[in-house]
């Protein structure tokens, strides 16, 4: 990283530690002018195999902590700024064992595509 560079670590699926970030961005730099969401998890398991902490570990981190990343973001985002999304290739073509991912990002690419 350049010496310009500040780096300011959250995981996305701690709801309070997303907030202490967006607080220490308001703080810091007042604005964003963008925001690249990016946190995923990846894991692969049959249906018949897959628990419900399986769905919630992947969800609380591709959908729930995305979402609220950008609930806080919004208001700090510049006018003319951006945000941007990782999502997959598995929300068009099926892979096998990838239900519950395919379906995190299947909400990840639906919901970048609303205007907040």
């Amino acid at each position: 990283m350049g010496s310009g560079a500040d780096v300011i670590a959250a995981d996305t699926s701690n709801l309070g530690a997303v907030a202490q970030f967006f607080k220490t961005i308001a703080e810091r730099y007042k604005k964003i002018d963008a925001l690249f969401v990016n946190a995923g998890i990846a894991k692969f398991a049959p249906l018949a195999q897959s628990s419900p902490e399986f769905f919630d570990e992947q969800f609380n981190v591709n959908v729930r902590g995305a979402y609220f990343t950008v609930q806080h973001a919004v208001p700090l985002i510049s006018d003319g700024g951006a945000m941007l999304f990782t999502a997959s290739m598995v929300t068009s073509a099926a892979e096998p064992m990838s239900s519950v991912y395919a379906a995190t990002k299947a909400a990840l690419r639906s919901f970048g595509r609303i205007h907040v």
